[in-house]
């Protein structure tokens, strides 16, 4: 038996002690000078990193995420920051201020299957919630970088829809044993920052605007379609294709018709690949494109590989011809009804009214939808389109930054531009719901309800952040429907949200109540431990 002297017992007590209390942070990051929460939080995540390879920084939005990383890869040979192709101007500019230059790679390159030249040190990964699916490219490639490497993710909303999202995360630097962990040792590897008030702007309670019109026959003629042809590898395809179309409807006309389209030439698709003995996969069908505004012919049977037996052909071509009918008769009743989009607009012209003076950003999860709103829009004073593809004003386009700057000049570092040049509504995609500092605005709209609740916390974090105003107003334009059906789209939102909320706390009020007033939904990270898997 070994006998420990007092030497022994000293150092060892020492050992025990240096582990138990966080590491030194230096307040200062370049030019950046860290807040002691901030500091207090980088000395956490250096502790979690120590003892498990790993961590993940689950801190509100606007907190300063970014810089937290920043003072963590500081300490790396060689970093390297994992980010969306769209946030890579955000972490250059924030590296330059940090003095800390990073190597850094595109979630879309590792999709892509591109991978770092050389090795590195560490990794950071922004946004790693886009890491919650084991079967993705991306995420067997982040794995493999980040074998025996520390790995910090960044989120603000890790957990998006189950309790199998947060896990998948961890298992990136905790390995497969993640997913038999209790919520209580899930959370373990998730770090938060302090609650203490660091100058946010409030939230105030969000609230619904209802368009004055009622377009529930079109929705009735939508939920009536039979059930479209399947694939050959089945799955609840036909489900997920209707419940595309009911938001589609949700969010405009305009992106309830390109919704359709995009049905049409599924069961073309289908159709086609029949005709030759063969049927499509849903991967199949999810390669094949059409052309813009016309279905493409006499391609998707090249892509069909699954043989069909004669039965099967003739049960599948019934289908399709009864799909194509009820979407003539569902056309026909689009058109024979008036377009709701008018009246929503009407309703962002009356938003916008009623918040003169204020910078107003409104979200759609439709690139169709936002060009509707800018297309009746573009005519009134300061209105701008973003999208994946547009950056546009009313004389036409303008490079992404240039855009920004002139609708969020203090965010961006940029002069106020001249009266004429302000953009004082930005009418945008989900890709500008990350990432992104905007806190010259003040009012967010949701012109849609975003399938993916945790989208509208983060909709209204791109201008809840330090150095913006007091307050932030959030408004949802409502689906132009019955009573009934928003109160089911809200529930089913609602139940999202909770299960998200008792997993890992509470943050931001973003769905309010259809009767009775105003009732807190909250989506956003927390200190809760994690429940399990939701429906």
């Amino acid at each position: 038996m070994v006998r420990l002297t007092e030497l022994h017992l000293r150092a060892t007590r020492a050992a025990i002690a240096a582990a138990c209390v966080p590491p030194p942070v230096d307040a200062q990051l370049g030019s950046i000078t860290l807040r002691d929460d901030q500091r207090a939080t980088t000395a956490r995540v250096a502790m979690a990193l120590a003892r498990n390879g790993g961590c993940l920084l689950a801190d509100d939005v606007g907190r300063g995420k970014t810089y937290v990383a920043l003072a963590i890869a500081r300490r790396w040979r060689r970093p390297l920051v994992v980010v969306p192709a769209a946030l890579r101007a955000t972490w250059d500019d924030a590296m330059r201020r940090a003095g800390v230059p990073c190597a850094m790679i595109s979630h879309e390159a590792l999709s892509r299957g591109r991978m770092p030249s050389l090795p590195c040190g560490g990794i950071v990964v922004d946004e790693s919630h886009h890491f919650r699916s084991m079967r993705a490219r991306r995420y067997a490639a982040l794995a493999s970088l980040a074998s025996g490497t520390p790995l910090l993710l960044l989120s603000a909303t890790p957990l998006q829809n189950r309790r199998q999202d947060l896990a998948a995360q961890i298992a990136l630097f905790h390995g497969a044993r993640a997913f038999t962990l209790d919520d209580a040792a899930l959370a373990t590897f998730v770090v938060r920052g302090a609650s203490d008030d660091i100058g946010l702007p409030t939230v105030a309670a969000p609230v619904w605007v209802h368009p004055s019109v009622d377009d529930g026959a079109v929705l009735d003629a939508i939920l009536a379609l039979p059930s479209p042809a399947r694939p050959a590898d089945g799955g609840d395809a036909g489900v997920l294709r209707t419940i595309g179309l009911v938001r589609a409807w949700a969010s405009t006309r305009a992106a309830l018709t390109a919704a359709i389209l995009r049905r049409r030439r599924i069961a073309a698709a289908i159709e086609q690949s029949v005709v030759v003995g063969r049927v499509p996969t849903r991967r199949d069908l999810s390669a094949w494109t059409g052309a813009e505004d016309a279905i493409q012919l006499g391609f998707a049977s090249l892509l069909a590989t699954t043989a069909t037996d004669a039965e099967n052909a003739v049960e599948l071509a019934g289908a399709v011809a009864r799909e194509h009918e009820a979407l003539t008769r569902l056309e026909g009743g689009i058109t024979a009804t008036a377009d709701p989009d008018d009246a929503r607009v009407d309703a962002l012209r009356r938003l916008r009214a009623a918040h003169p003076g204020e910078r107003v950003l409104a979200f759609t999860e439709f690139a169709g939808s936002a060009r509707a709103y800018f297309a009746r829009m573009r005519g009134d004073p300061g209105v701008a389109l973003l999208t994946a593809t547009d950056a546009h004003i009313a004389s036409g386009r303008l490079p992404r930054r240039a855009l920004l700057e002139r609708f969020a000049p203090s965010a961006l570092g940029a002069a106020e531009p001249a009266e004429l040049e302000r953009v004082t509504l930005l009418i945008a995609t989900d890709l500008l719901s990350e990432g992104m500092n905007l806190q010259d605005a003040s009012v967010v709209v949701h012109l849609d309800l975003p399938w993916n609740p945790a989208r509208l916390a983060q909709r209204v974090g791109r201008v809840r952040r330090p150095g913006g105003g007091a307050v932030v107003q959030a408004y949802l334009i409502a689906p132009p429907a019955r009573g009934e059906v928003l109160l089911e789209l809200e529930r089913r939102l609602r139940r999202k949200l909770a299960d998200a909320a008792h997993a890992i706390g509470r943050g931001i009020d973003v769905v309010p109540r259809l009767t009775g007033g105003i009732e807190s939904a909250s989506v956003d990270v927390g200190r809760a431990a994690l429940i399990g898997e939701t429906s």
